[in-house]
């Protein structure tokens, strides 16, 4: 009897040695979210699998996987950056977790290495070992009211987005009753004769009608001696706000920025549809603080697109962007400028439509 009892124990030493020495051997970690691009708030699943792809149980085992503060676990799970589960895995078994969340702020954010304690078979020892992963999701800009900017000088009214967008004289698709707001020259008089009331010639707009946003994300120079990261967001979400009213009305867009990680260098050729609307949010979200020039390179640089317009949307004008965005005027046929205060506001070209923030 004594020496079946010793056996035994002998035996559990080894098979306790073993799972020890085999704990982390083919014993598989993973996660991923849901979805890969979220609006502001939109919920999603954080998905975690483990996988125990050899014979021994693994009796204690506990994942420490860190989140972002920006994440807010729904039905009440708040881990405070970090999540840590405890579980005892079957041979050959997957378990898999998901969790609700939701986030509460524009960016690009990943979830990378994790920590994975397991215990011995009998509870007296643990080892731990990081597990390289990677996940990654995009949360897009929120919209802007863009009835919170204010015209500048002599422009007046609320702002018209279908006013910065150039009409062809010659494509004439109609006439429509005067509302008012059109010029006297647009009068059909025989139209107006036959229907007893003031008509005029209705245009469309032409094919190589298209518009460039310029987006500047410097706030000072150097750039990173004072970054108003809360005005760079409100120019992000205007961009965003103007990117859904040209695809609503179907007129051609392309973006330039001077931001670091801006790197779709193709999304300053002039597009429409959801796919390039998406691309042009994605990148939006995934904008940080950084730049990798100056703004008024940017605008200085000559696009090989003979853009009709271009709008620049800019948290402040410094000195140095002044001289640049008053010779715009000299390659498109309209130039509009919004910008969230009025520095340096009197030096641009009365030419020029401006936009700012504020009363």
């Amino acid at each position: 009897m004594f020496i079946w009892l010793f056996i035994l124990i002998l035996l559990g030493i080894y098979i306790n040695f073993l799972s020890k020495k085999n704990a982390f051997k083919k014993l598989f970690y993973s996660i991923k979210f849901s979805k890969e691009i979220v609006e502001i708030g939109e919920e999603f699943e954080i998905i975690s699998i483990i996988e125990n792809k050899k014979i021994y149980p693994i009796t204690y085992l506990n994942i420490s996987q860190e989140y972002p503060e920006e994440f807010e676990f729904i039905e009440g799970n708040n881990f405070k950056g970090a999540y840590k589960t405890k579980m005892s895995v079957l041979p050959f078994q997957r378990v898999k977790r998901s969790f609700k969340v939701s986030c509460l702020k524009r960016g690009r954010y990943i979830l990378k290495n994790a920590e994975i304690t397991c215990g011995d078979l009998f509870g007296f020892e643990t080892m731990t070992q990081f597990y390289e992963s990677f996940a990654e999701i995009v949360v897009l800009p929120k919209s802007y009211s863009l009835k919170k900017l204010t015209p500048y000088g002599s422009y007046t009214g609320d702002i018209s987005v279908k006013r910065w967008i150039i009409e062809d004289p010659l494509v004439n698709i109609g006439i429509k009753e005067y509302t008012g707001r059109e010029p006297l020259k647009q009068i059909h008089w025989p139209s107006s004769l036959k229907h007893q009331k003031i008509m005029v010639k209705e245009y469309d707009f032409t094919t190589d009608n298209n518009l460039l946003i310029a987006l500047n994300i410097e706030t000072c120079k150097p750039f990173w001696q004072k970054i108003d990261g809360d005005a760079i967001e409100r120019c992000i979400s205007i961009t965003r706000s103007l990117v859904d009213e040209f695809e609503s009305l179907k007129v051609p867009y392309g973006l330039i920025s001077n931001a670091q990680n801006f790197l779709n260098s193709t999304l300053y050729r002039p597009g429409l549809g959801l796919n390039h609307r998406l691309k042009i949010l994605e990148s939006l979200g995934r904008i940080d603080y950084s730049i990798f020039c100056p703004f008024e390179d940017i605008i200085k640089t000559k696009n090989s697109i003979k853009n009709t317009t271009i709008v620049v949307i800019t948290p402040i004008i410094l000195d140095e962007y002044v001289s640049p965005i008053n010779n715009l005027i000299k390659f498109y046929q309209k130039v509009v400028l919004i910008t969230l205060n009025t520095n340096n506001i009197g030096k641009v070209a009365k030419q020029i439509e401006i936009y700012f923030e504020g009363e």
